[in-house]
Formats: structure tokens, C-alpha cells, sequence
């Protein structure tokens, strides 16, 4: 559970747009703090191919970087609804038990690509229904995802054993854990 003490209420978020070379240098200086959304059905994990970095190739669940002052849970709701298309409230998430997941990807999408990124992700989950399934793989972000493959459901006794990242394996994990313990 993460707990936020919200000192800046009523204080308006404040937008900084930073040119590309800043933002490099940001990047090469601090950790991204990002949060990622399990989409899950009965049977398994949905996941997409990621078009870019970091992970271009691999197949992933939603994700993004939090902005300053905004809830992680806030994060969530706007993510996935530029990925996906879906506006889920943010009540909806169920975040998932077990510490913040830290990757270290060896590329990233700003130059110098080579340089990678240091991401620290927290995990919300979310139990799509059909039709939320069909409008999500028929809206996903082109920038994000490849569209020629869609949004997937995956098993759960698929990612476990498959040739997954071992993030997707461990989110896999500790999402079924999760219902196993609530169903």
C-alpha cells in the first residue's frame, strides 16, 4: 500500500514541458517513477506488444510515468486510457500487494537511446469484461503498441512457464496470487 500525504491540496499541478535534451539529461540523473496496469480475465493476463523503448519487441502490459502531483492511481486511469482507449475511474484499480518493481532497461525511447532508463513501477490491476476487451484492442495506442498483433489474453500457466520478461511473469504472478485470494 502506498501511502500519500498531500500537502499541495488545492495547490494546481504545475506543467513543465522540457526540451528533448533536458529531458535526456533528466533521465540520465533520476529514476522514472512509472505504474502499470495488469488487465486481467479469469483465464490470464492481456498483453501487447510494445513499438518502443524501453522493451520494444516485448510483449507488456499498460504502462507510463506518473506527473508531478499526480495520485498513482490518477497515473493509472490516464494511462491506460492513452494506450487503450478505456476511461476506468481510479477507485476501480486494485493495486496490487508487493514492493514497487525496479528495471533497469539498457535502451530508451529519448536519444541518446543508448544510455537506457531506470524505472520504478508501482502495479494496479483491473478485471476487463468482454466488451471492454474488444474496445481496448480495437483502440490501442499506435505510438505504443503494435497493432498487428492486438491486446491478448495470455494464461496465467502460459507466462509462468513461457519465454516472458521476468517482470511479466512476476505482475503475472502476483495478479493470480491477488484472485486467488479473493475469489
Amino acid at each position: 500500500m502506498i501511502v500519500t500525504y498531500d500537502d499541495a491540496s488545492g495547490r494546481a499541478p504545475v506543467h513543465v514541458h522540457l526540451e528533448e535534451r533536458m529531458y535526456s539529461m533528466v533521465l540520465d540523473a533520476v529514476p522514472l517513477i512509472c505504474v502499470e496496469i495488469a488487465l486481467f480475465a479469469a483465464r490470464g493476463l492481456y498483453l501487447a506488444r510494445r513499438r518502443v523503448e524501453p522493451a520494444a519487441g516485448c510483449l507488456w502490459i499498460m504502462g507510463g510515468r506518473i506527473e508531478k502531483w499526480e495520485h498513482l492511481d490518477a497515473a493509472a486511469t490516464r494511462v491506460l486510457e492513452r494506450e487503450s482507449g478505456l476511461c476506468i475511474p481510479s477507485t476501480k484499480f486494485i493495486p496490487v500487494p508487493g514492493p514497487p518493481v525496479r528495471n533497469f532497461w539498457p535502451r530508451r525511447n529519448q536519444p541518446p537511446q543508448e544510455n537506457g532508463v531506470d524505472c520504478l513501477s508501482f502495479l494496479f490491476a483491473y478485471e476487463l469484461d468482454f466488451e471492454q476487451a474488444v474496445f481496448a484492442a480495437n483502440h490501442l495506442s499506435p505510438e505504443d503498441c503494435s497493432l498487428e498483433e492486438g491486446l491478448s489474453v495470455y494464461s496465467w500457466e502460459d507466462i509462468a512457464s513461457g519465454s516472458f520478461h521476468t517482470t511479466v511473469k512476476d505482475y503475472a504472478a502476483r495478479v493470480n496470487s491477488l484472485l486467488s485470494h479473493t475469489r
